[in-house]
């Protein structure tokens, strides 16, 4: 157990907390709600597991790939008008992708 000197304190803590004072303040503590779940519920490790959240990360990631294989391929363009590259040496790089 933590105790809390007043001297660390940065906020002044309230006399009535925001839960029982009515007031429309930022809460004091995140109030869990009461699940009425059955054993098998309780243990579910997928519980609250949301498919779309993970189809939004893996799109995020293909948007991420795709710029840096278009970033790649300006880069090569570039040093073969340059004449830094060969044209054979930057078919090599494009299929090692």
């Amino acid at each position: 157990m933590v105790l809390i000197v007043s001297k660390c304190v940065l906020q002044k803590p309230r006399k009535i907390g925001a839960k029982y004072s009515g007031k429309d303040i930022a809460a004091d503590e995140f109030v869990q709600p009461k699940l009425t779940l059955t054993y098998d519920g309780k243990r579910d490790r997928w519980n609250g597991y949301n498919p779309e959240e993970h189809q939004a990360v893996v799109e995020e990631f293909a948007k991420v790939e795709m710029a840096k294989r278009q970033l790649k391929a300006e880069r090569l363009q570039s040093e073969l008008l340059e004449g830094k590259l060969s044209e054979t040496s930057m078919k090599v790089q494009l299929q090692l992708e």
